[in-house]
C-alpha cells in the first residue's frame, strides 16, 4: 500500500492483532459485545481506528469490582 495508512483487516488479522482465536470474534460479533464491524457484500471487515478505540475503552487499571470497569480520564 505505499506510504497510505490501512484502514480496514479482516477477522484473521484483528483475531490476531488482539491476541484471540478467530472463533471468539466470531462469537462476540453474533452475541454482540466485541469491536464494530462493516460488512461489504459477505466480507466482515473491522476498522482497526475503532478496534483501538474499543480496546481503549476497555482499559482496567484493577481486577478488583465490575470485570468490565474501566477508569475515567
Amino acid at each position: 500500500m505505499g506510504t497510505q495508512e490501512k484502514l480496514f483487516a479482516n477477522e484473521h488479522e484483528i483475531a490476531l492483532m488482539i491476541g484471540i482465536a478467530v472463533p471468539t470474534l466470531q462469537s462476540w460479533r453474533s452475541r454482540g459485545g466485541g469491536p464494530p464491524f462493516c460488512k461489504a457484500g459477505s466480507r466482515v471487515l473491522y476498522r482497526i481506528e475503532a478496534v483501538l478505540e474499543w480496546l481503549k475503552g476497555r482499559e482496567a487499571y484493577s481486577t478488583a469490582g465490575h470485570p468490565d470497569q474501566v477508569r475515567e480520564g
